[in-house]
């Protein structure tokens, strides 16, 4: 299972998978209404964008130090979900305030999962 998590080509496809599945989103119109969907896909996508960024810093010896990788992580996915709200603002497809708290609440929720996977996976590749 390990070896799975470490290679390339899993962060490539969950990568890719969000990318469908945003694009399928926006192709069927779906993010006009608060669905289930939606919450979902700012689940997945926060999850697998803050893992590839995690994988390849964490390949790259990018936490380094007294850096906690977690922690960094974490805020990296609350930023990113943040300027994603920004993006829906500005594009004119945000909902309701109610609908944007959920949103930041499933890119917290997918970027502490990522981040916490991350740094797992740190600690089993020291051993």
């Amino acid at each position: 299972m390990i070896r799975i998590l470490t290679t390339g080509w899993f962060y490539l496809a969950l990568l890719a998978g969000a990318v469908l599945v945003n694009s399928g989103g926006y192709l069927l119109t779906l993010w006009h209404e608060e669905t289930v969907f939606d919450e979902a896909v700012h689940f997945y996508t926060s999850f697998a964008v803050v893992a590839g960024i995690g994988r390849v810093a964490a390949g790259r010896r990018v936490f380094a130090g007294n850096a906690s990788p977690w922690f960094v992580l974490l805020i990296l996915g609350v930023v990113l979900g943040v300027l994603w709200e920004l993006f829906e603002w500005a594009i004119g497809i945000i909902g309701s305030r109610r609908d944007t708290m959920i949103d930041l609440g499933m890119d917290v929720a997918g970027a502490a999962l990522a981040s916490a996977l991350i740094a797992w996976l740190r600690r089993e590749e020291g051993k």
